[in-house]
């Protein structure tokens, strides 16, 4: 019977080890390979997928920007609504009748830092270009401001004056309808008529005398609660877009009628064209947001200044917000 061979252990172990080296050196040349191949085959993709994640993290640091931007010109729009003049601004007017005084009203207006993400914007604010076009004017019933409690109720003998800083060519009217019925005086102003016991304009709100300057219009008794309509123009008159105007009492308190946004005869208001236009910019290092706002009926008095020479210059701040609310209308938004 034939016998087969069988090597030995040390036999199998020497065998073993002359494939293993063989094998193991052919690994290596083999993984060499690979890796060379790999190398210049998935390169591209490589480098595809670097740009990718590039690109998203670029994009994702775009949109936090412009969020931050869009909130900034968020809280730009909400000082707006509080009556603030967004442009610092120094406005011309005069004393209406004779002698002619010239008056200069400075107003102020810092834009305001917010931080979102991590990002704080630059917020500048200006006036459109001349030669940009810009939204068709519009007349528009205002609250005269209610929201004081100074026209809402109004004393015997005393008066509430507001002034409207922006003012259009166009037609003023106003109505002031309160209970119970009794006699009232009702003015219009171009510019600012002046306190006859001080020799100054008067201070916003709440006054004791009735102005004697020469005015555009006053009530009359066939007519007790309106003024106007009566057509003003900023360009021939002085006022420089200014005008005041005066709801005073001489006989027992008053309770002022709420404001409409449609008119009525029974109700509070003032129809005047007046508003004022912005471009708002916010930048974020190369991120930019530009909104264009329409503010209406733009700043207004009162209220009065807190402190500073003269005392007729009102200087807007958070704690000190016009009692207009204005209306706000953005007519472009541009973001990336």
């Amino acid at each position: 019977m034939r016998r087969l061979w069988r090597p030995g252990i040390a036999g199998l172990h020497s065998a073993f080890s002359r494939l293993k080296g063989q094998d193991g050196q052919a690994a290596i040349v083999v993984l060499l390979l690979f890796v060379i191949v790999a190398t210049f085959v998935l390169a591209p993709f490589l480098s595809q997928i670097a740009t990718s994640v590039r690109k998203v993290k670029n994009e994702m640091e775009q949109r936090f920007a412009v969020i931050a931007a869009e909130a900034a010109i968020g809280r730009t729009r909400g000082d707006l609504i509080g009556g603030a003049d967004g442009v610092s601004t120094n406005y011309t007017t005069i004393r209406p009748g004779f002698p002619a005084t010239v008056y200069t009203i400075t107003t102020v207006y810092t834009p305001p830092t917010v931080t979102v993400n991590d990002y704080t914007p630059i917020v500048t604010l200006s006036n459109p270009l001349t030669n940009q076009e810009n939204p068709a004017e519009q007349p528009a019933y205002i609250d005269p401001g209610l929201a004081h409690p100074q026209l809402l109720s109004v004393p015997n003998n005393t008066g509430y004056l507001l002034r409207l800083y922006n003012v259009k060519r166009g037609e003023i009217a106003v109505n002031w309808y309160y209970s119970p019925p009794g006699n009232t005086q009702l003015g219009l102003w171009a510019g600012m008529p002046r306190n006859a016991s001080t020799g100054a304009p008067y201070v916003p709100g709440q006054i004791s005398s009735f102005p004697t300057d020469t005015a555009i219009d006053t009530n009359t008794s066939n007519r007790p609660n309106q003024l106007g309509p009566v057509t003003v123009d900023p360009t021939t008159d002085g006022s420089g877009g200014v005008y005041t105007i005066v709801f005073y009492n001489p006989s027992s308190t008053k309770t002022t009628a709420a404001f409409s946004p449609t008119g009525g005869t029974s109700n509070t208001w003032v129809y005047a064209t007046a508003y004022r236009d912005y471009v708002v910019t916010a930048t974020v290092g190369s991120v930019q947001v530009v909104v264009q706002f329409r503010q209406v009926p733009g700043y207004s008095e009162p209220p009065a200044a807190t402190g500073g020479p003269p005392a007729y210059t009102y200087i807007w701040g958070i704690g000190n917000i016009s009692f207009i609310l204005n209306n706000i209308y953005s007519y472009t938004w541009l973001s990336p």
